[in-house]
């Protein structure tokens, strides 16, 4: 039996489309300062989401959704904690099917294809179909919850096979094993996509160590595709993969107009673009160098954020809090964080400077390190006097 389904999971995101403050008096206080008349929020708000609220709603919530008044602080308190409650309902009802299918999931996981396995088992939430070629689905898994970037699913002797189309988004995963046939459903925004078949396995891929780095230091636009290749670890295997392509590189070049090599032929940059050449007839795959490192994956995972994990020396510390590599300024924190005995001075020193050097990024760093080391009872009333006016 299948427990998801695509009714179940618009019923769990209708019962959730509206959400009521916790607080109405610091709500009240934002509208007032931005200027904001908060009873046409309201209407605006529950407007927007009436027909599909009204598709779930119990009848006795009914009428406060027809006068307006559901999402108004003059709610009846009863009233208002009854549909808290319905709602929780509601989200532990699908949180179950989630649970029901994860169990079975884990009953027969030893029978799956490993690399299948591992996949169902990080899941593909949020990932997107990029490509559909015969019996190879390709999905861009960057936006979900794995490491890994890209996953092509191989569905052989397919009894049948879903419209799963290109750019629909997966949004939740099952798989059956029933006698000798693997049943694989994905619930994607536009419904459930259902595949049978005597076999199904998986390939998997991973962004190079290069591409976390460039991207981070947000210079990947400014960079060449020889940079990059110098970059790459020369001890991993690397693939191009395009919508149409999965190409083992046997060797990079870093001269010429040839970018590198695999068993067929060659890949070369001509006129910007870039071409695979295969029997000296060329095929273009991407209209730029940037767009070809997007390109290029490795099928060895490397931690992109283990270099946050690795300690400054501590006569090194204060240099680090002050300099400009965001990397380093991190890494230096993060050393203050597990090891703040002794430092205790640096640390309100460091505060401060955080504090009047604050940005969108620095005051997210702020309000984290500021929490904890207040808890450990290291910052000073004098600190906290002078961080006041930042909070």
């Amino acid at each position: 039996m299948w427990y998801l389904t695509y009714d179940a999971y618009l019923r769990q995101q209708y019962a959730n489309a509206l959400q009521l403050p916790e607080d109405w008096d610091a709500l009240y206080t934002y509208y007032r300062k931005d200027g904001v008349n908060p009873d046409r929020i309201h209407s605006e708000e529950l407007q927007a989401v009436k027909k599909d609220l009204l598709q779930v709603l119990p009848k006795r919530f009914v009428p406060y959704v027809e006068d307006g008044s559901l999402n108004r602080p003059t709610l009846v308190k009863e009233v208002r904690e009854d549909f808290i409650a319905w709602q929780m309902e509601e989200n532990a009802r699908f949180e179950a099917l989630l649970g029901s299918s994860m169990m079975d999931f884990e009953q027969h996981k030893a029978k799956f294809e490993p690399k299948l396995a591992e996949v169902i088992e990080g899941g593909l939430h949020d990932a997107i179909v990029t490509a559909i070629v015969d019996n190879h689905i390709f999905i861009n898994t960057e936006g979900g919850f794995t490491a890994k970037a890209c996953v092509i699913l191989h569905i052989d002797d397919c009894l049948q096979q879903g419209n799963l189309q290109r750019n629909d988004v997966i949004l939740y995963e099952e798989i059956h094993l029933v006698e000798d046939e693997i049943h694989l459903r994905l619930i994607t925004h536009n419904g459930e996509v259902t595949f049978i078949a005597k076999n199904i396995e998986a390939d998997f891929y991973y962004r190079p160590m290069p591409y976390h780095e460039l991207i981070a230091n947000e210079v990947l636009p400014d960079v060449t595709a020889h940079h990059f290749i110098k970059e790459l670890d020369p001890n991993l295997n690397y693939f191009v993969i395009t919508d149409q392509y999965v190409l083992p590189i046997t060797s990079f070049v870093i001269q010429g107009a040839e970018l590198a090599q695999f068993e067929e032929g060659t890949i070369l940059q001509k006129d910007n673009a870039i071409y695979l050449q295969i029997n000296n007839e060329l095929t273009k795959i991407a209209q730029s160098e940037i767009e070809w490192l997007s390109q290029l994956f490795t099928t060895t995972y490397v931690d992109p954020y283990a270099i946050f994990s690795e300690p400054v020396p501590n006569e090194q510390l204060p240099a680090a809090l002050r300099s400009n590599d965001l990397a380093l300024i991190v890494r230096a924190w993060n050393t203050l964080y597990e090891n703040p005995t002794g430092h205790e001075m640096l640390i309100n020193e460091a505060l401060i400077e955080l504090a009047e050097n604050v940005n969108n990024e620095n005051n997210v760093m702020l309000d984290v390190y500021v929490a904890h080391f207040d808890a450990l009872g290291i910052i000073t009333n004098d600190t906290k006097m002078a961080l006041a006016k930042y909070f």
